[in-house]
């Protein structure tokens, strides 16, 4: 079963016309990226650890010379730990969302226990020097209330980390549902963040 984050900006695997990219296409369209001097590949999805050629493809890429960026809801963090094993000689980026505490970080992607997976991928990547760690929470009325709490446990339990807070956007997903906010609250909010 395939479920959606209700404030997804894609349309992620929604339509069978546009198939995941392979690691074959890939491979042959690398001139073309060249001659646009492309240097940094963001590998997303939905979630890109389902991907059947996931590592082939990062690994690709990072054996190219590229900085490669992996967004990931930390969901499947075994096939992630493989993968850091299979790249520990390279560098990379990877972004993990984190929209809220347990319960409601686990309604947001509609998972169980996406909270605690996505606990487990953090504490993995403590142990990787080589991976720069971003921890993004998209602010939405289900998790305001939680916010000033989740940037404590990230700042205090993963120091070195990035952690990245950006507001609902109105599009696609989040446009079917109650999570957007005013264009007064926002401004609200953001003297708040300033202050």
């Amino acid at each position: 079963m395939i479920s959606y984050c209700i404030h997804c900006y894609g349309q992620f695997g929604r339509y069978k016309q546009y198939s995941n990219l392979t690691y074959e296409y890939l491979k042959s369209i690398k001139k073309d990226i060249d001659l646009l001097h492309t240097r940094s590949i963001a590998l997303t999805g939905g979630e890109v650890l389902t991907h059947k050629e996931f590592e082939k493809i990062a690994m690709f890429f990072l054996k190219n010379g590229f900085n490669v960026v992996i967004f990931s809801n930390g969901y499947n963090y075994k096939r992630m730990k493989n993968f850091l094993e299979l790249s520990k000689d390279y560098h990379m980026t990877i972004k993990i969302s984190i929209d809220g505490l347990n319960d409601t970080h686990n309604l947001i992607p509609r998972r169980k226990n996406s909270y605690e997976n996505a606990i487990k991928m953090l504490d993995i990547l403590k142990n990787y020097d080589n991976v720069d760690t971003n921890v993004s929470t998209v602010i939405m009325r289900e998790n305001l209330k939680e916010v000033d709490e989740l940037i404590d446990i990230i700042k205090n339990r993963y120091p070195k980390f990035t952690h990245q807070l950006d507001i609902i956007s109105p599009i696609l997903n989040a446009r079917k549902n109650q999570s957007l906010f005013t264009l007064s609250e926002i401004q609200k909010y953001i003297i708040v963040i300033q202050m």
